[in-house]
Protein backbone atom coordinates (compact mmCIF):
# COMPACT_ATOMS: atom_id res chain seq x y z
CA UNK A 1 0.00 0.00 0.00
CA UNK A 2 0.88 3.11 -0.94
CA UNK A 3 0.48 7.17 -0.59
CA UNK A 4 -0.11 9.49 -2.84
CA UNK A 5 3.32 11.03 -3.12
CA UNK A 6 4.92 7.08 -3.17
CA UNK A 7 2.20 6.92 -6.38
CA UNK A 8 3.34 10.29 -7.87
CA UNK A 9 6.76 9.67 -7.77
CA UNK A 10 6.96 6.71 -10.18
CA UNK A 11 6.19 6.78 -13.64
CA UNK A 12 2.77 5.39 -13.84
CA UNK A 13 -1.31 7.01 -15.16
CA UNK A 14 -1.18 9.65 -11.63
CA UNK A 15 1.92 10.65 -12.18
CA UNK A 16 1.63 11.11 -16.20
CA UNK A 17 -2.16 12.88 -15.78
CA UNK A 18 -0.33 15.41 -13.15
CA UNK A 19 2.48 16.21 -15.38
CA UNK A 20 -0.42 17.12 -18.06
CA UNK A 21 -2.16 19.01 -16.48
CA UNK A 22 0.01 20.77 -14.89
CA UNK A 23 1.71 21.29 -17.99
CA UNK A 24 -1.54 22.74 -19.47
CA UNK A 25 -3.42 24.38 -16.73
CA UNK A 26 -0.24 25.57 -14.79
CA UNK A 27 1.01 24.77 -10.76
CA UNK A 28 -1.29 22.38 -8.47
CA UNK A 29 0.12 21.52 -5.10
CA UNK A 30 -0.63 17.98 -3.75
CA UNK A 31 0.31 18.42 0.17
CA UNK A 32 -1.25 15.97 3.21
CA UNK A 33 -4.70 17.68 5.30
CA UNK A 34 -3.61 19.78 7.76
CA UNK A 35 -4.26 18.50 11.48
CA UNK A 36 -6.98 21.39 11.78
CA UNK A 37 -8.80 19.73 8.88
CA UNK A 38 -8.12 16.37 9.88
CA UNK A 39 -9.41 17.04 12.54
CA UNK A 40 -12.62 19.03 11.49
CA UNK A 41 -13.28 16.87 8.80
CA UNK A 42 -12.00 13.73 9.84
CA UNK A 43 -12.55 11.14 6.79
CA UNK A 44 -10.66 9.32 4.25
CA UNK A 45 -12.03 12.05 1.75
CA UNK A 46 -9.39 14.15 -0.46
CA UNK A 47 -9.96 18.06 -0.15
CA UNK A 48 -9.25 20.67 -2.91
CA UNK A 49 -9.19 24.39 -2.05
CA UNK A 50 -8.16 26.33 -5.02
CA UNK A 51 -4.23 24.55 -6.52
CA UNK A 52 -3.79 22.48 -3.36
CA UNK A 53 -5.54 18.98 -3.39
CA UNK A 54 -5.16 17.75 0.50
CA UNK A 55 -5.23 13.96 1.00
CA UNK A 56 -5.58 12.32 4.35
CA UNK A 57 -1.66 10.80 5.61
CA UNK A 58 -3.51 7.42 6.39
CA UNK A 59 -5.07 7.26 2.70
CA UNK A 60 -3.29 4.42 0.50
CA UNK A 61 -3.20 2.89 -2.11
CA UNK A 62 -3.19 -0.76 -3.96
CA UNK A 63 -1.39 0.86 -7.09
CA UNK A 64 -1.58 4.35 -9.40
CA UNK A 65 -4.94 2.40 -10.98
CA UNK A 66 -6.36 2.21 -7.85
CA UNK A 67 -5.51 6.31 -6.92
CA UNK A 68 -6.51 7.67 -10.27
CA UNK A 69 -10.46 7.98 -9.77
CA UNK A 70 -9.48 10.21 -6.78
CA UNK A 71 -6.53 12.16 -8.52
CA UNK A 72 -8.93 12.89 -11.88
CA UNK A 73 -11.82 13.67 -10.00
CA UNK A 74 -9.60 16.24 -7.15
CA UNK A 75 -7.72 17.44 -10.50
CA UNK A 76 -11.32 18.41 -11.91
CA UNK A 77 -11.91 20.87 -9.02
CA UNK A 78 -8.63 22.04 -9.23
CA UNK A 79 -9.81 23.47 -12.93
CA UNK A 80 -13.04 24.29 -12.09
CA UNK A 81 -11.35 26.54 -9.45
CA UNK A 82 -8.89 27.95 -12.77
CA UNK A 83 -12.15 28.86 -14.26
CA UNK A 84 -13.41 30.79 -12.02
CA UNK A 85 -11.36 31.86 -8.93
CA UNK A 86 -13.33 34.53 -7.72
CA UNK A 87 -16.75 32.53 -7.52
CA UNK A 88 -15.80 28.90 -7.48
CA UNK A 89 -15.83 28.54 -3.16
CA UNK A 90 -18.88 30.74 -3.10
CA UNK A 91 -20.75 28.87 -5.55
CA UNK A 92 -20.02 25.55 -3.98
CA UNK A 93 -20.70 26.53 -0.45
CA UNK A 94 -24.46 28.54 -1.30
CA UNK A 95 -27.04 28.08 0.11
CA UNK A 96 -25.33 27.01 3.53
CA UNK A 97 -22.69 29.94 3.52
CA UNK A 98 -25.53 32.03 3.78
CA UNK A 99 -25.93 30.55 7.09
CA UNK A 100 -23.21 32.60 8.76
CA UNK A 101 -23.75 35.76 7.12
CA UNK A 102 -27.55 35.71 9.06
CA UNK A 103 -24.97 35.04 11.99
CA UNK A 104 -24.09 38.44 11.88
CA UNK A 105 -27.96 39.80 11.77
CA UNK A 106 -28.80 37.81 14.99
CA UNK A 107 -30.17 40.72 16.92
CA UNK A 108 -32.22 41.75 14.52
CA UNK A 109 -33.37 38.20 12.65
CA UNK A 110 -35.02 35.54 14.74
CA UNK A 111 -33.27 32.26 15.68
CA UNK A 112 -35.49 29.86 13.73
CA UNK A 113 -34.76 32.12 10.31
CA UNK A 114 -31.09 31.62 10.75
CA UNK A 115 -32.08 27.52 11.79
CA UNK A 116 -33.96 27.61 8.66
CA UNK A 117 -31.09 28.78 6.30
CA UNK A 118 -28.94 26.14 8.02
CA UNK A 119 -31.69 23.34 6.71
CA UNK A 120 -30.02 20.96 3.80
CA UNK A 121 -31.68 23.39 0.98
CA UNK A 122 -30.89 21.82 -2.59
CA UNK A 123 -27.65 23.42 -3.71
CA UNK A 124 -27.54 23.84 -7.43
CA UNK A 125 -23.81 25.08 -7.70
CA UNK A 126 -22.52 22.62 -5.46
CA UNK A 127 -24.07 19.60 -6.97
CA UNK A 128 -23.55 20.71 -10.54
CA UNK A 129 -19.74 20.98 -9.47
CA UNK A 130 -19.53 17.67 -7.83
CA UNK A 131 -21.63 16.22 -10.81
CA UNK A 132 -18.99 17.27 -13.06
CA UNK A 133 -15.55 16.05 -10.53
CA UNK A 134 -17.61 12.96 -10.39
CA UNK A 135 -18.10 11.85 -14.18
CA UNK A 136 -14.50 12.62 -14.67
CA UNK A 137 -13.96 9.65 -11.68
CA UNK A 138 -16.42 7.37 -13.69
CA UNK A 139 -14.40 7.84 -17.03
CA UNK A 140 -11.32 7.18 -14.65
CA UNK A 141 -12.69 3.98 -13.20
CA UNK A 142 -13.50 3.07 -17.23
CA UNK A 143 -10.08 3.81 -17.81
CA UNK A 144 -8.62 1.56 -15.18
CA UNK A 145 -11.20 -1.39 -16.43
CA UNK A 146 -13.36 -0.90 -12.66
CA UNK A 147 -16.85 -1.13 -12.19
CA UNK A 148 -18.59 2.29 -12.41
CA UNK A 149 -21.13 2.55 -9.77
CA UNK A 150 -24.35 4.67 -9.11
CA UNK A 151 -22.75 8.33 -8.23
CA UNK A 152 -26.55 9.73 -8.06
CA UNK A 153 -27.25 8.81 -4.61
CA UNK A 154 -23.83 10.53 -2.90
CA UNK A 155 -26.02 13.86 -4.45
CA UNK A 156 -29.02 12.56 -2.22
CA UNK A 157 -27.53 11.57 1.09
CA UNK A 158 -26.24 12.90 3.80
CA UNK A 159 -22.65 12.00 2.31
CA UNK A 160 -23.03 15.83 0.23
CA UNK A 161 -25.58 17.11 3.01
CA UNK A 162 -28.82 16.30 0.61
CA UNK A 163 -27.44 18.93 -2.03
CA UNK A 164 -29.68 17.70 -4.94
CA UNK A 165 -32.47 15.03 -4.39
CA UNK A 166 -33.69 15.27 -7.95
CA UNK A 167 -31.78 11.92 -9.42
CA UNK A 168 -33.07 12.63 -12.95
CA UNK A 169 -31.14 15.46 -13.75
CA UNK A 170 -27.80 14.44 -11.85
CA UNK A 171 -28.56 11.60 -14.78
CA UNK A 172 -28.98 14.24 -16.89
CA UNK A 173 -25.80 15.48 -16.28
CA UNK A 174 -23.90 12.48 -16.87
CA UNK A 175 -25.23 11.72 -19.47
CA UNK A 176 -24.36 14.43 -21.12
CA UNK A 177 -20.51 14.24 -19.77
CA UNK A 178 -20.65 10.65 -20.69
CA UNK A 179 -20.60 12.03 -24.24
CA UNK A 180 -18.57 14.83 -24.35
CA UNK A 181 -15.87 14.53 -21.21
CA UNK A 182 -14.78 17.08 -18.84
CA UNK A 183 -12.05 18.68 -19.38
CA UNK A 184 -9.68 16.11 -17.00
CA UNK A 185 -11.54 13.14 -18.20
CA UNK A 186 -10.82 14.06 -22.16
CA UNK A 187 -6.67 14.27 -21.43
CA UNK A 188 -7.09 10.83 -19.64
CA UNK A 189 -8.22 10.04 -22.71
CA UNK A 190 -5.41 11.90 -24.95
CA UNK A 191 -2.13 12.22 -22.47
CA UNK A 192 -2.34 9.78 -20.14
CA UNK A 193 -3.56 5.91 -22.08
Amino acid sequence: MKSIHHILAEDNVCSRLLLAFIAKHGRVDITDKPAWIEWWHPSTMCISQGRRIMYPKNKRYVSAYAALPTLAHELQHVYQYIQRPYTHSLSYTIPQSLTVLCLFGFLWWPLWMIALLALPWPAYWRARTEAEAYAVTRHALRVTRTSVGDYTEKFRSSKYYWMWPFKSMVEGWFAKWDKKPPVVAAMLYTEVM
